[in-house]
């Protein structure tokens, strides 16, 4: 305040945009991105914890050539996936060494931030296993 002493703010109200039943079903889809062998973000694995997340890989636009240079790659996710309480997002523009791919450069960047927010905040490890869905699709199946 302008007295320079902190006062915290009203807590916000709390609206719910999406049913509880498609809140469930996506985290497990975005489990299985980081859980599933087969899946892009298997680099963000935590030992102990369940963790969901996405893995981005984007052109970037350049407005000077008027087409596509470069690209955005990015990793956002939240642990433990069966009580969330940390969301962590990683995102990289025109990685120049390895990889361009989102779950490969910003997964263990991911990694490692996320194991240190988890400790610090003692936060305990999953305490269930999770769903497997199945990550790839055979037509006719």
């Amino acid at each position: 305040g302008p007295d320079g002493h902190f006062k915290a703010a009203p807590a916000p109200e709390k609206t719910r945009v999406v049913s509880e039943k498609t809140a469930k079903s996506l985290a497990a889809m975005l489990e299985s991105v980081v859980g599933d062998e087969e899946g892009t973000g298997t680099k963000a694995k935590i030992p102990g914890y369940r963790v969901a997340g996405k893995t981005g890989t984007a052109n970037r636009v350049d407005p000077v050539r008027g087409g596509y240079h470069g690209y955005t790659a990015s990793f956002a996710g939240f642990a433990p996936a069966d009580n969330p309480q940390i969301t962590v997002y990683c995102a990289i523009q025109n990685p120049t060494k390895g990889s361009y791919f989102g779950g490969q450069i910003c997964g263990p960047i991911y990694k490692q931030v996320m194991e240190f927010a988890l400790k610090t905040l003692q936060t305990p490890p999953s305490g269930s296993e999770p769903a497997r869905l199945p990550v790839s699709f055979k037509p006719g199946e």
